[in-house]
């Protein structure tokens, strides 16, 4: 048996490649996580279809055959010669955004099951808030197949990934739709029934490309119109690319914005930083301008240690969705998404006071990765008063006005 480490290379004896998952919570990784197998020809995907352990197709992949257990065996010596590569990647079913991480499983190890080339690999998962794990790669190399460990985490889905290599990888396959209950966060921009026809709503966004604003998925779900509007200018948009599990929605609009959001490098966040948030609630009781307000980011994960959401303390009012969440330079480092459903945590017999939650910058430009969009990124510079940063985010901050 070879005990791997990340970045180390097996010659594989046979062209098979077979092995096994274990973890520390077998229970969870069999009822909220799933495994693809990808077939590249160099970077880009080849014309073999990914095989997935769920859903339609599983039992049918000419290449591919997962038994019980997440035991996956792939036949290289039937791989047409396009393939170069095979990867082996595990992700939370559904996306990130929906309560799990691999960090619940604790450690994950994959352990070779053929006789020629036993091996072991096995990744330590404590601090892992990802939602895709990149574990094993076999490639072509002088006339045979070789093994690499990988081990690299991402915290989007696999629509990053599929970006990357130009094919459609769907976290969500043989999956049903995700419910509509809102798991103890209450939108500030919608509750409450599905709206009828006819009736209006409205909800913040900001913009991120010329042509393009980033907002909720839950500000712009079951609209009929939108108009896209600021200070200067009104347009009308359209739902280019959308996801529910992370509560993203990107609406591409007719009139060119100059003025951009830029997001934060990097991925960390830090605990107790200032927050300053730009948006458009209550617009038929607090005016149609803009509105400011500041706090801190309080908790770096959400309900169930859901990795994908930030915490902060800056009042949320309804209409604030889908907003800029700027750090104290003015970049952008998350989506307003919800607030606390209070009127639960009061039922329950516990208090809470000003817990919002927003969708972190990473997660958000791992959605923007996917629908094709590359936006602004800067290295935040010196601190700048709130005034200064709320006098240029008006200039990218956008209100959505929504027809059912």
């Amino acid at each position: 048996m070879t005990n791997l480490v990340a970045g180390q290379r097996l010659k594989l004896a046979a062209p098979q490649l077979r092995f096994s998952l274990e973890c520390g919570n077998a229970g969870l990784l069999a009822a909220r996580f799933s495994l693809v197998v990808l077939f590249l020809a160099g970077e880009r995907a080849s014309s073999v279809e990914p095989a997935y352990a769920l859903g339609p197709g599983k039992d049918s992949h000419p290449f591919v055959r997962f038994d019980a257990g997440f035991t996956t065996d792939v036949a290289l010596d039937r791989l047409p010669p396009e393939v170069t590569r095979v990867q082996a990647i595990a992700y939370v079913a559904g996306g990130p955004g929906t309560g799990a991480a691999f960090m619940d499983l604790t450690w994950v190890e994959a352990k070779g099951d053929t006789p020629a080339d036993p091996y072991s690999f096995r990744i330590d998962l404590a601090n892992c808030g990802n939602a895709t794990l990149h574990l094993i790669d076999a490639y072509r190399h002088d006339g045979g197949w070789r093994l690499m460990a990988n081990g690299q985490g991402f915290t989007g889905g696999l629509g990053v990934i599929g970006s990357r290599i130009g094919a459609h990888i769907d976290s969500n396959h043989g999956l049903p739709d995700p419910p509509r209950s809102s798991g103890g966060y209450e939108d500030p921009g919608r509750s409450g029934p599905r709206p009828t026809p006819g009736s209006t709503a409205s909800g913040s966004g900001f913009v991120i490309a010329p042509n393009h604003v980033l907002t909720n998925h839950h500000v712009i779900e079951d609209a009929q119109t939108i108009e896209v509007t600021n200070e200067r200018r009104s347009t009308p948009g359209r739902v280019v690319f959308s996801d529910p599990h992370n509560d993203l929605a990107l609406v591409e609009i007719d009139t060119r914005f100059d003025q951009l959001a830029a997001f934060r490098e990097g991925i960390e966040l830090h605990l107790g930083e200032d927050v300053v948030l730009v948006g458009f609630p209550l617009q038929n009781l607090l005016g149609q301008g803009p509105q400011v307000t500041a706090g801190n980011v309080s908790g770096l994960c959400g309900f169930g240690n859901n990795a994908a959401v930030m915490q902060y303390t800056a009042p949320t009012a309804s209409g604030a969705s889908g907003g800029p969440i700027l750090d104290s330079t003015g970049l952008v480092i998350g989506v307003v998404r919800a607030g606390l459903a209070h009127d639960q945590i009061r039922s329950a017999g516990s208090a809470s006071e000003n817990i919002n939650f927003g969708v972190k910058g990473s997660v958000a430009r791992a959605f923007l990765d996917a629908a094709g969009i590359t936006p602004r990124v800067a290295h935040p510079g010196q601190s700048r008063s709130r005034a200064d940063i709320a006098r240029e985010a008006r200039q990218f901050a956008t209100c959505l006005k929504i027809g059912f």
